[in-house]
């Protein structure tokens, strides 16, 4: 213990009172999530739109326009320094779902109706034990599915997955395959660098979108401003209540409801200011109810599911401590709202190095996590069959749900192997993720 005296308690109240966070930091970690995160603004409307007979879904000012809305309404009621916006992992679903043709109203009314269920789980109280309660493993496994969806997803977009059969019978890629491929060697490159760290993200895609205009890739606009243009569209509430899409419904549930509890903790572990003294994060009811609410909020503006961003990270390693850097989150996507014309520049194949980055982010995170090398065996063989099911179920399916499904169903069969404990409501979980998936085929 320190010998140095105690000011008396009735020296000055400014004396006692605890210091404001300073601005610097909190303007600089701003910047560093904006930066981090501002490619989502054109990389969902690259997802979404062109799927089926929907035409243009979404517009780049409308998905700005939702990350200022989220953002602005997450640090109000938070006062955490997050960005909010579209998910990536759920647009990617809601892209399927327009790909298979389903109508763009009726896409909505899912993600209305999966919103409005999270909303209730939420209040319930069920959401924050529900997901505590779930067995680590199965939890870090989905996140791992849900990874390696992401980069499978981006590797398509990118055009390494569709590499073209040149004359001689040998399989090529085109010039926007490579440049992807550039901008995310870039990224790598960058991600542990000491100042360049935070803006790696932005830096790849950069790469990728300057080599794409010097090869004639991309179509620059008229104009590189205009005021926003929203595309709306009401959800279409009962045709989304049909029995064939209750399947949609639950995965898009489950995908959100396991993306906003992972990063939340994420972001909790990376930075003690920010953690409760039970290690939990702060505000962190308020979180889960403010998640709710703008996950309901997201199909009436006609976007994605809104989360916090994964990269927000980046801010919150750069300094990022108040809802200050909300702010200027939020400052930043309603220029982006204005400039959007030049967003739309940015061809699809530099937005995905995004995506590959964040898809490799979420599976490193969570393979790390993994009890890949434990003293038990029995939990280490478990860790790795749930880490190798995921993956096969994943490349083989090519399909989020049937992955997802899969775990819940072969879980307790495995822990069962492995000598692990296998409690009545994982094998309840197991028979239910079996049988919903059939029942509800088309």
């Amino acid at each position: 213990m320190s010998s140095v005296p105690t000011p008396l308690a009735s020296s000055t109240a400014t004396s006692t009172a605890a210091p404001s966070p300073a601005l610097g930091p909190d303007l600089r970690g701003g910047l560093a999530t904006l930066l981090g995160s501002v490619c989502i603004a054109a990389l969902v409307p690259a997802i979404l739109n062109g799927q089926g007979d929907a035409g243009q879904v979404t517009t780049v000012a409308a998905t700005a326009l939702a990350c200022v809305v989220g953002t602005l309404l997450f640090a109000v009621v938070t006062r955490l320094p997050f960005g909010v916006g579209p998910g990536l992992v759920p647009a990617s679903i809601m892209a399927s779902l327009l790909a298979g043709g389903t109508p763009l109203a009726t896409v909505l009314g899912i993600e209305l109706v999966a919103g409005l269920a999270f909303a209730g789980l939420v209040a319930l109280g069920v959401v924050g034990r529900g997901v505590r309660r779930m067995p680590p493993m199965l939890k870090t496994a989905g996140e791992i599915a849900i990874g390696l969806y992401l980069l499978l997803a981006a590797l398509r977009a990118g055009g390494v997955m569709l590499a073209e059969v040149a004359d001689q019978g040998a399989p090529t890629l085109g010039a926007g395959a490579w440049l992807f491929l550039a901008g995310v060697a870039t990224v790598f490159l960058l991600a542990r660098h000491r100042v360049l760290g935070g803006y790696a993200t932005l830096l790849g895609v950069g790469v990728a979108a300057l080599g794409s205009a010097a090869f004639g890739l991309v179509t620059m606009p008229d104009h590189s401003w205009a005021l926003p243009a929203l595309r709306l569209q009401w959800p279409d509430v009962r045709a989304a209540l049909d029995w064939h899409h209750l399947d949609d419904i639950l995965v898009l549930l489950y995908v959100v409801m396991v993306d906003v509890v992972a990063t939340l903790e994420t972001l909790a572990r990376c930075e003690p200011a920010l953690q409760q003294p039970d290690g939990s994060l702060r505000n962190f009811d308020r979180a889960l109810r403010t998640s709710a609410g703008v996950f309901v909020l997201s199909p009436l503006l006609g976007t994605a599911p809104m989360l916090v961003f994964f990269e927000s990270m980046g801010g919150v390693l750069s300094g990022a401590r108040t809802a200050r850097a909300a702010v200027v989150v939020a400052l930043g996507f309603a220029v982006v709202m204005v400039y959007s014309p030049l967003a739309t520049a940015v061809p699809v194949a530099a937005c995905a190095v995004a995506l590959a980055f964040v898809g490799y982010s979420i599976t490193k995170h969570a393979v790390l996590s993994m009890p890949l090398t434990s003293a038990d065996k029995g939990e280490a063989r478990l860790a790795r069959h749930l880490a190798t099911v995921a993956l096969l179920l994943v490349v083989a399916a090519n399909y989020l749900a049937v992955a997802l499904f899969g775990l819940f169903v072969l879980y307790p069969m495995l822990a069962y192997l492995s000598d692990q404990k296998v409690a009545r409501g994982q094998v309840i979980a197991a028979l239910l993720a079996g049988v919903l998936p059939v029942v509800t085929l088309r």
